[in-house]
């Protein structure tokens, strides 16, 4: 840990202080996390420069009005649903099983339309859903002794129309990047962190997010994962060597990280809105009920999925726009770089 720190140390210094986050209060936020992580005997996500929203000792740092403005500083808007979706969520919201049997089984499509994938997916992804925790919801007690994942009929599903791939059990290949950027001569290749799922774009490493599952989460928060944030911070970094490391593309960046247990799920979006440090935010957590039912509706999970969703396509678009710029010689104006800071090994 000793040796840890001192690289983290030296990671601090080659900041540039005019380029590190001020508040209003005239205090850096870097500053305040160097003099605080620098003295614990543990891993932080503070080591990595990466603030957590639901970290309460982080928010003991900062005055009120401090950590106000951390969590709502440049927070982009959130992705909204098509009214044909939410309508369609909203049929299926009901609380006897026999008339949900009746209306999945109902075309959504109106007489005059044709089925196109670019456009009704989503809705043929609400529908496999409810089709398929029908199984479940017909048999309480294959739900409660979990002897089905869930998971697999309700996440999976959201992502078959994009050119990003979920790939289960595999090692990320940003933080194995990371891992080895010291390495020299016939020294053995460390090795990434091993994640329960990891959205990547296909035939490529390139990576926007990842899943983590608390297999023993059973309260009403999950605890707050350094494994699952510190992959993500990895990913930020590849997806900005993507751009360049041009500061207009990186505070662009989001990364979805998932996690869930038997039941429950929460969603995390990793940014970077100011100087040198990435943020994680949380979303609210939802759960799948082991009956059907309109106080806890499984519309709410269908929403997290598909927003998180539109978030990493939001960010796909952010990497080929970038690209696409860098093809166009003479048009492209190039935008400053900024040092991202370490995430601490």
């Amino acid at each position: 840990m000793d040796q840890s720190l001192k690289k983290f140390e030296t990671a601090y210094l080659s900041l540039d202080q005019d380029r590190m986050w001020t508040l209003e209060s005239g205090r850096k936020v870097e500053e305040v996390i160097f003099n605080h992580a620098k003295n614990l005997n543990e891993e932080s996500l503070l080591h990595s420069f990466v603030i957590n929203d639901s970290d309460k000792d982080v928010q003991s740092l900062f005055t009120d009005d401090e950590w106000f403005e951390i969590i709502t500083s440049e927070v982009k808007a959130k992705p909204k649903l098509e009214h044909n979706v939410k309508e369609l969520m909203k049929k299926y919201t009901l609380e006897d099983v026999k008339k949900l049997q009746k209306v999945v089984f109902e075309s959504y499509l109106s007489e005059e339309e044709e089925y196109d994938q670019d456009i009704q997916f989503k809705l043929d992804y609400i529908n496999y859903a409810y089709r398929g925790m029908l199984f479940v919801w017909q048999n309480e007690k294959v739900f409660v002794d979990h002897e089905v994942d869930v998971w697999n009929r309700l996440i999976d599903p959201a992502f078959q129309n994009m050119d990003i791939k979920l790939v289960h059990g595999d090692m990320s290949f940003a933080s194995c990047k990371r891992k080895n950027e010291a390495r020299k001569g016939k020294h053995k290749k460390n090795l990434g962190h091993k994640s329960d799922g990891i959205f990547r774009l296909c035939s490529s490493h390139l990576e926007f997010g990842a899943i983590e599952v608390e297999k023993r989460w059973t309260g009403g928060y999950p605890s707050i994962s350094l494994k699952i944030c510190k992959m993500l911070k990895d990913m930020v970094t590849q997806l900005s060597g993507e751009c360049n490391d041009e500061e207009s593309y990186l505070r662009r960046l989001q990364l979805v990280g998932i996690i869930h247990g038997p039941t429950k799920i929460r969603t995390m979006v990793m940014d970077c809105p100011k100087g040198y440090i990435s943020r994680v935010l949380h979303r609210k957590v939802c759960e799948v009920s082991n009956q059907l039912t309109k106080s806890e509706p499984l519309a709410s999970v269908l929403k997290e999925i598909l927003v998180a969703k539109a978030i990493i396509n939001q960010t796909l678009n952010v990497i080929r726009e970038k690209k696409n710029s860098g093809s166009k010689k003479g048009f492209e104006t190039r935008t400053r770089s900024i040092y991202k800071a370490s995430t601490f090994n």
